[in-house]
Parts: structure tokens; sequence; C-alpha cells
């Protein structure tokens, strides 16, 4: 009877531990997955040379964005006519990610991000599409820095 007891309080344990960890009692691909996330980090560098800003370091982590650095990000795509800023969209900052890590993480000089309507109407008369996806955070104009 007492030979059960370590069991138990064994098994005991390993519930609690499941219950602070949920990839602990999840099925070994789960847990695996959840593992990769814990070590996905995504970084980028940006720069905005009409402000002389710049971003540099990670914006996700441990399989969410960063608040903060997602905040700083979306200040440095500002309309910078107005200061007016808009939430940017995760798939575009993914997308910049990529192309700067297909160029040699070279920096990406943002030339044009959020437009707030105004400013999109300036533009238009200029060429810019009168439903710019710059409208809704959705679209950005930039270039890679050669090194």
């Amino acid at each position: 009877m007492l030979a059960g007891a370590p069991i138990a309080a064994s098994t005991l344990g390993q519930a609690a531990q499941a219950a602070r960890n949920p990839a602990l009692s999840a099925p070994p691909i789960f847990r695996r997955r959840y593992i990769e996330a814990a070590w996905d980090r995504r970084s980028l560098t940006l720069s905005r040379m009409e402000t002389r800003e710049r971003f540099r370091g990670a914006y996700f982590e441990h399989g969410a964005p960063l608040k903060r650095e997602c905040e700083r990000i979306r200040w440095l795509m500002r309309d910078v006519r107005d200061g007016a800023t808009h939430p940017i969209d995760g798939g575009l900052i993914e997308l910049l990610r990529r192309v700067q890590q297909q160029c040699g993480g070279r920096e990406i000089v943002v030339t044009s991000g959020y437009r707030t309507q105004e400013t999109n109407a300036r533009l238009y008369r200029r060429g810019a599409a009168k439903r710019s996806l710059h409208l809704t955070g959705r679209a950005v104009d930039f270039y890679v820095v050669n090194e």
C-alpha cells in the first residue's frame, strides 16, 4: 500500500506540471511545435530617412508578436506628413523580414508606409492608387541598402 503512494505523488506532480505547461500534456507532435515556437525569434532592421528613425531588433518571440516592438514598427511606418498611425499588417512585416533574409540581412529603408486619406489623395494626383493598400497598413514602399 505504501508502494502506491510515491506513484500517486509522482502522478500528481506530473499533472501539476502539465497544468502549468500545456505542452507536457499535449500529444508529441504538438509538443514539438510548442518547443519550436519557443525558439522562434524574428528580427528586422528598418529605417526611415526623412525622420532619421531606425528599428533594429526582434518583433516576434516565443510564438507571439512583441507588442512594444510592433508599436515601434507602427510608429516608424506612420504617415510622416501628419503623424497618423495605423496597425501594420503582420503578414506585411513578415514579408519584409523574408525580403531582408533573401538580401543577406541588409537594412530596409521605408519610403512610404501607412497613408491617411488626405496624403493618398495628394499622391493620387501623381499616380498613386485611389484605393491603395497603404490606407489600411497593408502596403509599404521601400528599398534595400546596397553594401
